[in-house]
């Protein structure tokens, strides 16, 4: 995703795509972090759960 946003903003700079590109690929990044930002967050509360439920925590 960093990648092509990276490309839609050199392809705008270059004239070669219109600045709606760049909003898009910047959503596409920013969907993308908050996705894997949930992820993590699910990760951490099954690991950490269990482990407080057998009193390990």
């Amino acid at each position: 995703m960093q990648e092509t946003l990276a490309l839609s903003i050199a392809s705008y700079k270059d004239g070669q795509s219109p600045l709606l590109d760049v909003s898009g690929a910047q959503r596409s990044v920013a969907t993308a972090q908050a996705s894997l930002a949930r992820a993590v967050q699910q990760t951490a509360k099954d690991h950490v759960v269990p482990n407080l439920a057998r009193g390990c925590g």
